[in-house]
């Protein structure tokens, strides 16, 4: 292998990896909102002081 077909496979291979990096990032971005929507679906579901009595006699 000569020094620019080198040169070319380490080039490609640093833009896949910065390619693959970037998706991560987005993925991860993604999740942390859907995790913060999924807790204020919580809160908004379970208002205060719901749920923390059981009425044994009913």
């Amino acid at each position: 292998m000569d020094i620019a077909a080198a040169s070319t496979s380490l080039a490609l291979q640093k833009v896949q990896a910065e390619a693959g990096v970037s998706i991560l990032k987005k993925t991860i971005d993604a999740s942390q909102t859907q995790a913060q929507q999924l807790i204020q679906m919580l809160e908004i579901a379970n208002p205060e002081g719901m749920g923390q009595h059981i009425d044994a006699l009913a």
